[in-house]
């Protein structure tokens, strides 16, 4: 998908802008944050787009300096993730000098919330005292927590639905209501969690991933526009926004029909190791 993607906008000179809801808008002459160097390695792309160094504030007289690259790292529309690595684990890092770049004290690789649809991280490095001009290689993983199973949950009448629940991989869904604002309908949902930080963790990853699609009655989704969330004791609520415009090739669609929600129930951590040569030094 990104080998040809990247072939593709460089032929054409237009480059992805943003990637929303499994779409992506593209704008002419303008890379954005692909205006790097470009690693394709299976459902992932990972983009060197910055290297910058920066001395502590607090203790502006040590020679110690961080060396950081900024990686962004963005996965395939198919792919779904929840977490992803702050920081890169880093195996290799010299520059043209032959000095050794890898850092002192390692941050950790461990995945965090974000995404789903992409990550900007950091490989942290050590900055030498007689540096070279460029990083000739560095060569580290990043770690992602991705969604490989779900479960379809359709709600018809949805106009008239008045708190519907289900249990999905032993989760409890309930859906509160539907109600029309102006031009704007809000859909209430209701996650319950165990007490534990971790269970809390696991809701907010299926909500995080939420692939809710509001259908009129010939089967026309309305744009998903917006989610609100407010965290209580035991429970995540959520509001999604959809509003009722056109989108190519579909009219404008008619009032709410169905509801289909796409609910995770499974995830795997993945590595997706990565490598780039010559980076310029500042």
């Amino acid at each position: 998908f990104w080998s040809v993607l990247t072939e593709a906008c460089t032929k054409t000179t237009a480059f992805p802008h943003t990637i929303a809801n499994k779409s992506i808008a593209f704008t002419l002459n303008g890379r954005a944050w692909m205006d790097g160097q470009c690693h394709v390695n299976g459902p992932f792309l990972l983009v060197a787009n910055q290297v910058y160094h920066a001395i502590k504030v607090a203790r502006p007289e040590e020679a110690q300096q961080e060396l950081k690259v900024a990686i962004m790292a963005v996965p395939e529309l198919t792919l779904r993730c929840v977490r992803g690595s702050r920081f890169a684990k880093i195996e290799e890092a010299t520059d043209d000098k032959g000095h050794s770049l890898l850092p002192k004290q390692p941050l950790s690789d461990a995945p965090v919330p974000g995404g789903p649809l992409g990550w900007s991280s950091e490989a942290v490095l050590q900055m030498p005292a007689e540096a070279g001009t460029k990083i000739t290689r560095l060569k580290g993983a990043l770690r992602f927590l991705a969604q490989t199973q779900s479960q379809i949950w359709e709600v018809p009448s949805i106009a008239e639905a008045q708190n519907i629940t289900t249990t999905i991989a032993g989760r409890s869904l309930l859906i509160q209501n539907l109600t029309k604002k102006d031009n704007v309908y809000e859909l209430r949902v209701i996650a319950a969690h165990k007490d534990s930080q971790s269970d809390e963790e696991a809701t907010q990853q299926i909500l995080h991933l939420a692939d809710l699609t509001l259908l009129d009655d010939k089967g026309r989704p309305l744009l998903n526009r917006a989610a609100l969330r407010n965290n209580t004791p035991k429970q995540i609520e959520m509001t999604f926004q959809f509003v009722r415009a056109a989108e190519v090739p579909n009219p404008i669609p008619g009032e709410p029909a169905k509801l289909v929600w796409q609910v995770p129930s499974a995830f795997k951590e993945i590595t997706i190791p990565f490598e780039f040569t010559d980076l310029p030094l500042p």
